[in-house]
């Protein structure tokens, strides 16, 4: 067990915001996330001054007789109690002044159970609806296959009008390269924190998030009469794989799989199949799904 998880800490707590354009492409932007870099700079100075105080507490203990009878010794009880808590290193980070550049403790953490979410669409016969259903199902039964105590849902749909003229200039953006600078309010009203627009108009579909103080996640879908929506499977796949981008999965290169993505030269249109199926995730996306989100084993 990493010291970072023996402190309560996932590593999906110490996530950066993220932008990402769905399967077409996946962008990240200076201003809105944490470098891994810096996240693993801080784990290890983390790690270093566990250590440190470790030494010279024993080493004073050693020393001075006197001083251990009269002010060390409950020093250390407190000490002895805050590492079977579990609770040191995750002190360590939040007094290092960590959560002021956006990466947060064990209340942000998603060892929280479940997210909500919403479809938002204006038609009640959305084909889309239940694709969205299945992907929900598809990743919590994949999380409680790898021993994952998180999932996704409830799931609340919303017949009503559909912002797509903020979904496109979201699209856009993205499509151009840049991140977008500012989210468009009406696409944050949801209650839900992953709001999901099935839209009637033709842009990139997107996921972008974690936004704001509630962290939310807004995914938007492109109609389905605009390829290559139109072809069998692909929809399917696209709203499953962006719900994978919500839950911090990256693009992979491998185009047989259901996260690959720009820079690799994977497209939607590789999700064509006659028959209706999710494609696999890869060894290593199972196993960043382990090291983000909490083990149902004690």
């Amino acid at each position: 067990m990493s010291v970072l998880e023996a402190a309560g800490l996932s590593q999906a707590a110490l996530r950066s915001r993220r932008v990402c354009a769905g399967r077409l492409g996946c962008l990240r932007n200076r201003g809105w996330r944490v470098r891994a870099s810096s996240r693993g700079a801080a784990a290890r100075a983390a790690v270093f001054l566990f250590l440190y105080l470790h030494r010279a507490l024993m080493a004073a203990l050693s020393r001075t007789k006197s001083l251990k009878s009269m002010i060390l010794r409950p020093v250390v009880h407190l000490y002895t109690w805050l590492v079977r808590m579990k609770r040191l290193v995750g002190f360590v980070l939040v007094v290092a002044g960590l959560s002021g550049n956006g990466v947060h403790a064990q209340s942000d953490s998603p060892a929280q159970q479940g997210r909500s979410v919403v479809s938002v669409t204006s038609s009640a016969g959305d084909a889309r609806l239940g694709l969205v259903d299945e992907a929900v199902s598809f990743w919590n039964k994949t999380l409680q296959e790898l021993g994952v105590c998180y999932s996704l849902g409830p799931v609340t749909r919303l017949v009503q009008s559909v912002p797509e003229e903020a979904l496109q200039s979201v699209g856009q953006l993205l499509e151009g390269g840049r991140g977008p600078s500012k989210i468009p309010p009406v696409l944050l009203d949801q209650s839900g924190d992953i709001t999901i627009f099935l839209a009637e108009s033709e842009f990139l579909s997107f996921a972008v998030g974690p936004l704001g103080p509630d962290r939310k996640e807004v995914l938007g879908v492109r109609g389905l009469r605009f390829p290559p929506l139109t072809l069998p499977n692909v929809a399917r796949n696209v709203i499953t794989h962006l719900l994978g981008i919500a839950l911090g999965l990256r693009h992979n290169s491998d185009p047989t799989t259901l996260m690959c993505g720009r820079p690799a030269r994977c497209r939607p249109a590789l999700f064509r199949s006659v028959t209706p199926r999710v494609f696999p995730l890869t060894d290593t996306e199972r196993r960043q799904l382990r090291a983000m989100y909490p083990s149902c084993v004690a």
